[in-house]
């Protein structure tokens, strides 16, 4: 019998390849640990429906930690919810103009952008905002409004200057937890909530007793990765990510996952 009680994965670079899909590989290894006993989750930066529709089609079977730790659920009931500070998420939002960069407020059911065009996901092009199975909006507004179930917010530039402006700007806050992923999307949510934060809640929420084992990639993973018992890398992921990993897998494209679940169980 394994030791280990639970694996969260995250979703891109990691569990999807590059086209955004699982392989058969990957569905295969984790069809391999739940026959184990083992409760395998999904701990993603990604809007929670979008999260769950890709949870629900590869056939996990613990909630999603979605949003970077800011909501816990499944399609029946959510069971941790933490929300941002409405006049916060407004003082981002002119931060977000003064720099003239997108900016999105993550909800439980869609994604709403205010401002400045997204240079990133325009780039993606339909298919790929169609693999995201979540509602995109496009607002603007001097102040925004209808804000009470924001769970995370934003700011998207490929401009790594004015990206670190902004990371300098909003890191004077205590009141915040800040990360960067794919090198231009600056993540604020509530302080002490993260990905890792999201790991302990679920294991409580579980009762899980025996050993976690975590697999990530990017700048919102290494908490998760911190408050692992087995922290896993991908081969593609940053530099930050890998030195606080004990095992370093194969890169997403190679099926890294299954390699990982199958080297530990």
């Amino acid at each position: 019998m394994s030791d280990i009680g639970l694996i969260c994965l995250d979703l891109d670079g990691t569990l999807l390849q590059d086209h955004w899909f699982v392989s058969d590989e990957n569905r295969k290894a984790v069809k391999y640990a739940i026959d184990k006993g083992i409760y395998v989750c999904l701990n993603t930066g990604r809007v929670f429906t979008s999260a769950a529709a890709i949870s629900k089609d590869v056939g996990l079977n613990a909630p999603v930690i979605a949003s970077n730790g800011t909501i816990i659920a499944d399609n029946k009931k959510i069971y941790v919810k933490h929300l941002l500070d409405k006049d916060l998420v407004n003082h981002f939002y002119d931060i977000s103009k003064k720099y003239q960069v997108a900016f999105h407020i993550f909800k439980p059911d869609e994604c709403v952008m205010y401002g400045s065009d997204d240079e990133l996901s325009d780039s993606w092009g339909e298919e790929a905002k169609k693999s995201l199975r979540v509602s995109f909006k496009k607002a603007d507004a001097d102040i925004i409004d209808n804000i009470d179930d924001c769970l995370k917010v934003s700011f998207t530039t490929l401009n790594k200057d004015i990206a670190k402006k902004i990371i300098g700007e909003i890191s004077q806050n205590t009141a915040i937890d800040v990360s960067l992923t794919w090198g231009a999307i600056i993540e604020v949510t509530g302080k002490g909530i993260n990905k890792g934060s999201g790991l302990l809640e679920l294991k409580k929420l579980l009762g899980i007793e025996k050993k976690i084992m975590a697999v990530g990639d990017d700048g919102n993973d290494v908490n998760m990765l911190l408050h692992s018992d087995i922290p896993v890398a991908m081969g593609n992921a940053l530099p930050a990510v890998k030195e606080g990993a004990v095992y370093l897998t194969e890169t997403c494209e190679n099926n890294g996952v299954a390699k990982a679940i199958y080297h530990f169980i």
